[in-house]
């Protein structure tokens, strides 16, 4: 077999530098989508949380008008006035 010259080997190593350069490359731009899909997908979790917030208060401040409305109908009800009971 022969021996390899300098010049060969400089190519071999030439390529595999090139094809390393390359993945790198690659990999590098897949990080910078994948920081700012992750930078969209929190500030919608933000957002979302937000809006369940405001959804939780809601509900909760329904559900006190609708205590008061049955309340206000039951009281009626004993004191003869109004119609039926809820």
């Amino acid at each position: 077999m022969d021996n390899p010259c300098n010049k060969d080997i400089m190519k071999t190593r030439q390529q595999k530098f090139s094809e390393i350069e390359k993945a790198l490359n690659f990999n590098g731009e897949v990080m910078e989508d994948l920081q700012i899909t992750v930078k969209a997908i929190s500030d919608e979790n933000i957002e979302l949380r937000k809006t369940q917030e405001h959804l939780k208060n809601r509900v909760a401040g329904l559900e006190k008008e609708v205590m008061k409305m049955k309340l206000g109908r039951k009281g009626l009800f004993e004191i003869g006035y109004g119609g039926t009971q809820l």
